[in-house]
């Protein structure tokens, strides 16, 4: 898609735009001395560049359970 122009790697909408829901998802910052998630709202939109590095602050599905409680 990347080659075909349908999307780029760095701009922001492209993203919001096909995931709308990941920008509502707040970013796992890391867990209290209690294990409780840290969230935080998102300040940047991610990109698909991030998404696909894993820089984006998404978790792993198996992680899942900690978030949830």
């Amino acid at each position: 898609m990347v080659d075909r122009g349908e999307v780029s790697l760095d701009l922001k909408d492209d993203v919001a735009k096909h995931l709308p829901e990941l920008i509502k998802l707040p970013l796992l910052k890391g867990y209290d001395s209690d294990d409780k998630p840290i969230l935080e709202k998102l300040k940047n939109k991610p990109t698909l560049r991030m998404l696909l590095s894993h820089s984006a602050g998404e978790s792993y599905f198996c992680f899942q359970h900690r978030v949830d409680g």
